[in-house]
């Protein structure tokens, strides 16, 4: 776990309480999660796997006060979920259409050819 990925620094965290044979996890999240953009808002449902954890219990209490407070991934309020849930949430994620914006800073004015040019841009589709 050299890298740091929004998966290896939730697992920093939790595996302690799963203690999964070796280290081998998954991050399923409801859209993608890059380390280096910034989620706004209240962030998104995920759920994360440990194939073949070890404790044969469901720590709900202890699970409930870990937090991610890392310098990139900040995390709160882990709850267990069942099967349904993660199939429930799979489901929902196909369906979602998606819209990105982003903020653009410019060492000139913008002009009028310059935003006609970003419009055509739109119909774009990316394979």
């Amino acid at each position: 776990m050299s890298a740091t990925s929004v998966q290896c620094e939730i697992a920093k965290e939790v595996k302690d309480i799963f203690k999964p044979a070796g280290d081998e996890f998954y991050l399923h999240a409801a859209g993608r999660e890059d380390i280096d953009v910034r989620m706004l808002g209240t962030g998104r449902p995920f759920i994360f796997e440990f194939v073949n954890p070890r404790r044969a219990y469901t720590p709900h209490n202890q699970i409930e006060n870990v937090s991610v407070n890392s310098k990139s991934v900040k995390v709160k309020d882990f709850k267990i979920v069942d099967k349904e849930f993660f199939e429930r949430m799979k489901e929902i994620e196909s369906q979602k259409a998606k819209r990105y914006s982003a903020v653009v800073w410019l060492s000139r004015q913008i002009t009028d050819e310059d935003c006609q040019k970003l419009n055509s841009l739109r119909a774009i589709k990316l394979a």
